[in-house]
């Protein structure tokens, strides 16, 4: 059965035009990057884990004290710009400062695919206090700056470590899972770092298989025991990285096979 993947906009409720949709994007209320922001893979004609998203977009406004969203409308608005979707995209839900809503899909970008980290101190992200975890800002200018300086350094993207107390956060535009004998490692959200719902799914599916779980604070001399550290995102496959910083990693990576493969399962499944 032959596939698509239509450009397709809404700006508050109306349907524009691709041109218009990205000149809405950089419009009063989202040039400072203020505003709450949600990218959502869809498999199939399907976005995958909508509603962990669309809550994750809830939070976010909440803790920057912007006005919440009727849900009704803006889940309205998603299904009527998936109606003729029936491949591969990417779903963005934007919600400015001012209130304005921009829900567009189009095609998923073809990126080149990070092989070699460096690790990045990244003052920006702190611990969140009430114990829940950072929110998904537009703005992500420190996550931005420090990609250059990893690739300054002949890496191809940045892994983001706390200071001061040098605990692993996640990399610059990706969830982060360091594997070692003992288990998987995934990072607690309360520090300071964006929930990945990718993350949590990986988390999930190593649990069903009997693979241990660590979520927590985990310090940089972890990676001095990985044997796979794999980076993943709500658009991209599981992707198992070659180099941190002057370390290299094995070249086989039976975890993230596994993961990738369930992923892929998960991802084209109606019930995923």
């Amino acid at each position: 059965m032959a596939t698509s993947t239509p450009h397709a906009a809404l700006v508050d409720g109306q349907p524009v035009g691709p041109v218009e949709a990205r000149l809405a994007l950089i419009g009063p209320g989202l040039t400072g990057g203020d505003g709450a922001l949600e990218t959502v893979g869809v498999w199939d004609g399907r976005a995958f884990r909508l509603e962990a998203h669309l809550a994750r977009l809830r939070r976010t406004l909440h803790v920057m004290a912007l006005p919440p969203v009727d849900d009704g409308q803006l889940e309205e608005e998603v299904r009527t710009v998936l109606a003729e979707v029936t491949g591969d995209a990417v779903l963005r839900v934007v919600v400015a400062g001012s209130g304005r809503r921009v829900v567009a899909v189009g095609p998923i970008p073809d990126r080149p695919t990070p092989r070699v980290l460096h690790t990045v101190p990244a003052p920006w992200v702190q611990p969140v206090g009430d114990g829940g975890a950072g929110p998904k800002r537009r703005s992500l200018g420190g996550n931005l700056d420090a990609r250059r300086r990893a690739r300054a350094a002949g890496a191809d993207d940045a892994l983001l470590v706390s200071v001061p107390d040098g605990w692993l956060l996640e990399a610059a535009t990706f969830g982060l899972v360091v594997v070692t004998p003992a288990g998987l490692h995934v990072v607690d959200p309360a520090l300071g770092i964006v929930p990945s719902t990718t993350v949590a799914v990986l988390a999930d599916v190593a649990a069903g298989h009997g693979l241990p779980v660590f979520a927590g604070r985990h310090d940089v001399e972890v990676l001095e025991t990985a044997t796979e550290v794999l980076l993943c995102s709500a658009l991209r496959d599981v992707l198992a990285v070659a180099q941190v910083d002057r370390r290299r990693l094995p070249s086989a990576a039976p975890v993230r096979t596994l993961l990738s493969e369930e992923l892929w399962r998960l991802r084209r499944s109606v019930d995923g």
